[in-house]
């Protein structure tokens, strides 16, 4: 698929299932989201699978946690500025 046909044809779904995905599914998606882009190159991200009563027990939390209205307090902050190296790359 072309550069162009691939922006021109994304779409995003989210009539979820509760249809296990394959574990070989999720391997290679995760193995391709490694080359997707991020803030300054910083690649923050730390990815967990969780299945079974765990992930049932992480539902409900969200769900308890959602409907209490609290302050929404991130991983991760968000950036204020672009990170030394990159920033000396950034033309003005």
């Amino acid at each position: 698929m072309n550069l162009k046909l691939a922006i021109k044809e994304r779409k995003s779904v989210r009539a979820f299932t509760n249809e296990a995905v394959a574990n070989n599914i999720l391997k290679s998606v995760l193995e391709l989201a490694l080359c997707a882009p991020s803030w300054g190159n910083t690649q923050p991200w730390e990815v967990y699978v969780v299945t079974g009563d765990k992930l049932k027990t992480l539902k409900k939390r969200f769900t308890e946690n959602f409907h209490k209205d609290d302050p929404v307090d991130p991983d991760l902050p968000i950036p204020s500025a672009w990170p030394d190296t990159v920033q000396k790359g950034i033309r003005r």
